[in-house]
């Protein structure tokens, strides 16, 4: 997706606003485009290629017991799980 620069906006401030962090995407946005860390201030209206994020696995992990394990005829506990 292509992204117009405003005035004073540098690579990280775009991908701050547009993915809402700096962290693993300034890199990708200046590998879409060649050139791009030649400048220190975009211009405003400069069309930015914005790759398309990384859709991130969310990791769960199991806080107690499982739903296989059973304590006791009448006490069924089912697993929880957090995402991280």
């Amino acid at each position: 997706m292509k992204v117009k620069a405003l005035e004073g906006d540098t690579v990280d401030s775009l991908c701050f606003r547009y993915y809402g962090t700096t962290q693993g995407v300034t890199e990708k946005v200046l590998d879409a485009n060649p050139g791009l860390c030649q400048q220190v201030f975009l211009d405003a209206g400069q069309e930015v290629e914005m790759p398309e994020p990384e859709k991130k696995k969310r990791e769960m992990i199991q806080l107690w017991g499982s739903s296989s394990e059973h304590h006791s005829n009448r006490d069924h506990r089912a697993g929880y799980c957090v995402a991280l």
